[in-house]
């Protein structure tokens, strides 16, 4: 499955790994235990990871690497947990010599550049590289398998949403057997700033519900400075903080962005979300998805409010 990818690899002596915005664990998981696997099999090869990446994971994981725009130049570029060019973090990108990518979200036939893997049945892009790794017979150090087990647990909603439960559980017991420890990586995970305490009383006290069924909240630039003037993406991505409450088949927060642009994260435990994220250029998976818009808009909202209640009712027909 990955042999254009390994054939590309091969042909450079430098190779730097991108991921997207706003990183999460599956993003931060797949740059590090695909850089680390590249530096033991091919130990002669400059390979780098860029970006922010999850600085709380630094110290059992790995930091991200700092990498000048003259070594990208001459570099092939990896993308991983991402659809494109565009929605890379360090936009460096585009001066690359070569580009290839390894995703595991929807296909928009947006990546053009070069050689691509992607299969959305896939619960995480760790899984993936994990597949790269055992095609090519790659070693799974301690590190790469905490990497790799960090981002299947994330993406997965720690373990809550699966395509394939019986690959998942198998993969994840393979990751252990290779050195990775759920305790230390729950250990960070679970670890919250007093202040969240404080943000998460906000939510469960200004929540709204539609009378279709779906659960949400709007914050917009007033509402965000009530809650510590937090980052809109980061606000927008505590979405669970609303999730399975009875009666309920679907969440959303909406954020508005210092830019004036609105984003919106959609969850779901039975429901194609996707399909209304993608209507208006978001994407992501089934029953998790997201989408960023020109402009805030209330009325805007409840146009999706109303595509979300519709979901509900063909759902339960």
């Amino acid at each position: 499955m990955f042999e254009k990818i390994s054939n590309l690899i091969e042909q450079y002596d430098s190779v730097v790994i991108f991921g997207h915005h706003h990183p999460d664990g599956d993003c931060y998981g797949s740059q590090i235990g695909l850089r680390e696997l590249l530096k033991k099999h091919y130990p002669n090869k400059k390979v780098y990871a860029v970006g922010s990446g999850l600085p709380d994971m630094f110290s059992l994981i790995g930091e991200m690497d700092k990498v000048s725009e003259e070594v990208i130049k001459e570099s092939l570029a990896i993308i991983v947990d991402a659809n494109d060019v565009s929605r890379m973090e360090d936009m460096r990108i585009t001066k690359a010599k070569a580009f290839c990518k390894i995703d595991h979200h929807m296909d928009l036939k947006t990546f053009t550049e070069g050689p691509e893997v992607i299969d959305d049945k896939a619960d995480s892009a760790c899984m993936l590289v994990l597949d790269f790794a055992k095609e090519n017979n790659f070693e799974i150090t301690p590190n790469i398998a905490n990497a790799l087990f960090l981002g299947t647990l994330t993406d997965t909603n720690r373990f809550q949403y699966s395509n394939n439960y019986e690959k998942l559980f198998s993969s994840c017991e393979y990751l252990i057997s290779k050195g990775a420890n759920p305790r230390n990586i729950y250990k960070i995970l679970n670890m919250k700033e007093e202040a969240y305490l404080k943000f998460a009383g906000y939510v469960y006290s200004h929540y709204q519900k539609t009378n279709g069924g779906t659960l949400y909240l709007v914050f917009d630039r007033k509402a965000l400075k009530e809650v510590g003037d937090r980052d809109a993406i980061e606000v927008a991505n505590q979405v669970g903080l609303i999730s399975n409450v009875k009666g309920y088949k679907i969440w959303v927060v909406f954020v508005e962005r210092k830019d004036g642009r609105l984003s919106a994260e959609f969850r779901s435990n039975d429901l194609d979300v996707q399909a209304i994220a993608s209507s208006h250029g978001g994407g992501g998976h089934l029953h998790a998805a997201g989408m960023t818009v020109a402009k805030f808009d209330r009325d805007f909202i409840k146009q999706v409010l109303d595509e979300c209640d519709a979901a509900i009712k063909k759902g339960s027909k």
